[in-house]
């Protein structure tokens, strides 16, 4: 069996073992995947996003600007007060 023959039954087996994995979660935790993408925080904001995107522009131009100067004079303050 050359080298590629080899990778690619390594790669069969780890997929295989991953699967099995998988469906082992799944019965511990005895969950479900929600029935809909609308149930995942990311479409959820991304949904937002798509409808309003002036509300969108506002808070890439306005207010994610604040949050960032906020948060680099926060970070600069602790590298400040640190004991040298």
């Amino acid at each position: 069996m050359n080298k590629k023959q080899e990778r690619a039954v390594l790669r069969q087996a780890l997929c295989l073992q991953l699967q099995a994995n998988r469906r082992v979660l799944h019965l511990q935790i005895k969950t479900s995947l929600p029935a809909s993408s609308d149930d995942y925080p990311r479409s959820f904001i991304m949904r937002i996003m798509a409808k309003q995107p002036a509300l969108t522009v506002v808070l890439a131009t306005e207010v994610l600007p604040l949050l960032l100067n906020q948060l680099l004079e926060w970070s600069a303050k602790k590298r400040r007060r640190k004991p040298a």
